[in-house]
């Protein structure tokens, strides 16, 4: 049963890596087009976080 911890959030079923790894993409791509350092090490940290996660 989901509570509001965790309301929204994919569940731990195959759905989940799917879930992860577009999440991965995204930040993959937002790190492409950012204008400046830091927001680029951000996202590939993100993207990095989630491929792992996609992984587990």
């Amino acid at each position: 049963m989901m509570d509001e911890r965790n309301a929204g959030m994919p569940d731990d079923t195959g759905t989940d890596t799917a879930y992860f790894q577009q999440r991965a993409e995204w930040h993959e791509h937002r790190a492409m087009v950012a204008k400046d350092s830091s927001s680029r090490l951000l996202h590939r940290k993100f993207a990095g976080l989630y491929h792992a996660r996609s992984r587990s």
